[in-house]
């Protein structure tokens, strides 16, 4: 089992996974340089993106992103979240893009604000019961 495998096992989460592109930064705490990233997935204890460049497990991180307060318009446009590096993988050369990031990273929330993961907590139910509504229609 790949740290990528152990790392998505739903029975080691607390709270839903929503597979979505949603638009964040990251940098390692105490430095400036800032890398704009997509999340593959995410929920109320962490995340999984694409980066151009390993980071090694337990690199510390400042995340900033843009988190729906709903499923409406509606949104909260600064939540700054700490996180640690869970696992980096290389993403295999016959399933990457030319140009495209090479590796993921896992990371789990160390310092998120309580009404912040609310919001994220609830946005991702949110949006999976959207999608089981239209997989059933």
């Amino acid at each position: 089992m790949s740290p990528a495998d152990s790392f998505q096992s739903s029975d080691r989460r607390r709270y839903p996974r929503l597979s979505e592109e949603r638009l964040f930064v990251y940098r390692k705490r105490g430095h400036a340089n800032e890398f704009i990233c997509f999340t593959r997935n995410v929920g109320g204890e962490g995340l999984m993106f694409e980066s151009p460049q390993p980071i090694p497990p337990d690199a510390q991180l400042e995340v900033e992103f843009y988190a729906p307060v709903d499923c409406e318009k509606r949104t909260r446009l600064h939540m700054l979240i700490g996180a640690q590096v869970q696992w980096t993988s290389e993403i295999l050369e016959a399933f990457n893009i030319e140009g495209a990031n090479r590796y993921r990273v896992g990371v789990a929330f160390d310092q998120i604000d309580t009404q912040d993961q609310a919001c994220l907590v609830e946005y991702v139910k949110k949006r999976l019961m959207m999608a089981s509504a239209q997989h059933a229609t």
